[in-house]
């Protein structure tokens, strides 16, 4: 029995062994691939058991034969059906309020060298879709002050005015609602770098972040 007939027995088999070796082969490659096209995580982890799924029904035909690493099929399979599942898609529909300056005031400028890397474009990607969740379950008046700030890019004096408080006031129920936002992606942060230990380095640098931040009183609104 030769290498390929041995390992397509052990796939088959569900060998632990394998199959951590093909997680650590495969989907770092695949959440490059994902991350460089506008995917995230659950997308990953998706096309990844998708394809895991459809390289089983191959392995179990008989007389099939690999031409080549079987690492590189399987990527090559979970690579084919994303880009299947992108073709089925609809046409996506972009919001102009994507918050990118609360994003950029919740994270703030992290010290890594991999601005670049798909890795961190994907930590960026969940954190915006975590903001979104965070201020979705802030309070009317939290919400509003963020809104205001960050997504209609008004100034604290304006705002203030809008609202009938004084700027002091202002400042500080702005710097205590975008606490809570911070607050909160952290601890969802941490749950996902469980599962996604890559997440864990740049959580490291966002916690190192924040900590340079002064504290607020909490404040109910």
């Amino acid at each position: 029995m030769n290498d390929d007939v041995k390992n397509i027995q052990r796939f088959l088999d569900g060998d632990v062994v394998l199959m951590a070796e093909i997680k650590k082969r495969v989907f770092s490659n695949l959440v490059k691939h994902v991350a460089n096209r506008g995917g995230f995580i659950e997308d990953v982890e998706d096309v990844f058991h998708d394809g895991l799924f459809k390289v089983y029904k191959k392995f179990q035909k008989p007389g099939f034969q690999l031409n080549g690493s079987m690492f590189a099929y399987i990527y090559r399979t979970c690579v084919n059906t994303w880009q299947d599942k992108q073709r089925k898609k609809k046409a996506p529909t972009v919001s102009i309020d994507s918050g990118e300056k609360l994003i950029d005031a919740i994270i703030g400028n992290l010290e890594t060298d991999e601005t670049a890397s798909a890795e961190y474009l994907l930590f960026l990607k969940e954190s915006e879709k975590l903001v979104q969740k965070a201020i979705q379950e802030l309070s009317d008046k939290c919400r509003e002050i963020l809104l205001l700030r960050y997504y209609e890019d008004l100034d604290y004096e304006e705002i203030a005015h809008r609202l009938g408080v004084s700027d002091g006031t202002l400042r500080k129920r702005n710097a205590d609602c975008k606490g809570k936002v911070k607050r909160a992606l952290q601890q969802n942060l941490q749950d996902l770098a469980i599962i996604y230990p890559f997440l864990q380095k740049f959580l490291e640098q966002f916690k190192r972040s924040s900590e340079t931040s002064q504290e607020q009183n909490e404040i109910t609104f």
